[in-house]
């Protein structure tokens, strides 16, 4: 809740923020980006309410079949976060 809160601190806090994924692990916005495909211009997520849900929504096939990292957002304030 920090990030929501601090505005003064929002870009340090930003940094700490972990996010679960398609590819199975905990990525934070400085490691996604890094591992954006060359063609890709904007991070990629899918919100809801269980990571199990998300992992079968039929949103996500396109993702996978090119290979796309995805975050998953399952807490009320991951959209929020990751609109700042």
């Amino acid at each position: 809740m920090g990030i929501i809160d601090d505005p003064s601190n929002q870009k340090r806090i930003a940094k700490l923020l972990r996010f679960n994924s398609n590819k199975g692990t905990f990525i934070g916005f400085d490691d996604y980006v890094a591992r954006m495909k060359d063609w890709q211009k904007q991070i990629y997520y899918i919100a809801g309410q269980k990571q199990s849900d998300l992992e079968s929504s039929p949103f996500m096939e396109k993702f996978v079949e090119k290979d796309v990292e995805v975050l998953y957002l399952t807490d009320p304030a991951d959209e929020y976060v990751s609109a700042t």
